[in-house]
């Protein structure tokens, strides 16, 4: 509750075997203002396989 309003940038690959979309829920219900981007070709080590979109994400997220 204590990150309720902190600004928060949920980046999840649908294809991880370990964190299924269940804990993405999770932390959607934990951080209902994050905004959250699925790339579902990546898999558990998401920004190691889609890193080409999400490293400008992240640079336009810490950049606000």
């Amino acid at each position: 509750g204590a990150f309720r309003d902190t600004p928060a940038l949920i980046l999840w690959g649908g294809r991880d075997w370990c964190f299924t979309d269940h804990f993405l829920a999770g932390w959607m219900q934990r951080l209902p203002n994050a905004r959250v981007l699925r790339y579902d070709h990546a898999g558990h080590y998401v920004l190691e396989d889609a890193h080409e979109a999400i490293v400008p994400e992240v640079m336009n997220f810490l950049a606000r």
